[in-house]
């Protein structure tokens, strides 16, 4: 049994046509959900090779779209069961849905990864640390290495590294907030990643929030590696979830 697939929810306009590649549009008073003719079935539980096929497939519609209107994603896996359904969920969300289309019009989603080399910022600790600093000068001078100097040594190079962590973390958000409308912290997914945050920017401060980020770059390049993914719809900020 086949039913309505939602990929999301955009404006309706009459005077314009869009390249929606096979797929059509339900309207309701000036929105309409973007839906394909799918399988009915729960995409949550399919084999995960299967699973990562049909996102894919869900992002590169969402991202094709934004590229002539506004959308609001629909999560991922959303399949209601007809016409009727889609437009019941567009009657009852319709002011909701309507204001929030409003507010990301003009407005995109940039997703930022920093990594950074624990190496170098170890090498740092003994620079700039005159504890870790004079430790291991003790260390050197006694010539063989004592547990527990080992042991407080590592202790104080930990703290310095999550220190320091902590510290250009809250560099990195607080000069990039001043040039977004909202950011959204994602997790951290590996020992080196010490910044993974979602921005909702402008169009008109693009400009500006990239030189920003490569003023950054510039300033930290021996010690920090900036990913940049976007302009994306705003996954992180107006993802629409419907109870099915």
């Amino acid at each position: 049994m086949n039913g309505k697939y939602l990929y999301g929810i955009i404006k309706k306009d009459k005077d314009r046509n869009l390249n929606l590649d096979g797929l059509t549009i339900i309207a309701y008073r000036g929105l309409a959900a973007v839906v394909d003719e799918k399988e009915v079935k729960d995409y949550h539980k399919l084999p995960k090779e299967e699973t990562v096929k049909e996102l894919i497939h869900h992002q590169q519609i969402i991202e094709k779209i934004i590229g002539q209107s506004a959308i609001l994603p629909v999560r991922f896996g959303t399949i209601l069961k007809d016409r009727q359904e889609v437009m019941s969920v567009l009657r009852k969300g319709y002011f909701f849905l309507r204001n929030t289309l409003g507010e990301m019009e003009d407005k995109i989603e940039f997703d930022l990864v920093c990594f950074w080399n624990e190496q170098k910022a170890a090498q740092m600790a003994y620079r700039k640390n005159s504890k870790v600093r004079n430790l291991q000068e003790k260390i050197t001078r006694n010539g063989a290495v004592v547990s527990e100097d080992k042991m407080a040594l590592g202790k104080l190079v930990a703290d310095y590294l999550a220190g320091r962590r902590k510290k250009l973390s809250d560099q990195i958000l607080k000069t990039l907030k001043e040039e977004a409308v909202e950011s959204y912290s994602h997790v951290l997914a590996d020992v080196n990643m010490l910044f993974n945050q979602a921005f909702l920017v402008e169009k008109k401060k693009l400009e500006v929030f990239n030189q920003v980020l490569n003023q950054l770059d510039s300033r930290f390049a021996d010690l920090l590696n900036f990913r940049l993914v976007g302009p994306l719809p705003p996954y992180s900020f107006a993802t629409v979830v419907v109870d099915v």
